[in-house]
């Protein structure tokens, strides 16, 4: 495999675990954390997201927290799970296409 082919499949994996890891931190989240304290956490995530150019914060706080929030609104929360399905399915068959050696994709 040459460099560009290693690095996309770093990459994939590398979005796949991020996606594995989001879905386990919310559905633990919804178990362990009680309710007022998952949707002060969400906002706090939130205000600290809108603030992601400073050092040590990012804006990757900001879906996480809204994420946190749905879990209790039980619509939102069977739409995450479905997007989060969705999302992992797309980038698993892309892996396979890429580790397969083939690379069209339906984009």
């Amino acid at each position: 495999m040459n460099d560009e082919n290693q690095q996309k499949l770093r990459g994939i994996r590398r979005r796949r675990l991020l996606t594995v890891n989001t879905y386990l931190m919310l559905k633990r989240g919804a178990r362990y954390i009680p309710p007022v304290v998952r949707a002060i956490l969400g906002i706090l995530l939130v205000i600290l997201g809108i603030l992601g150019f400073l050092p040590i914060l990012g804006f990757w706080m900001i879906p996480l927290g809204l994420a946190l929030i749905a879990t209790d609104i039980p619509p939102m929360a069977r739409w995450i799970k479905r997007k989060l399905d969705d999302w992992r399915r797309r980038h698993l068959a892309e892996h396979h296409a890429h580790s397969s050696g083939r690379t069209d994709s339906k984009d």
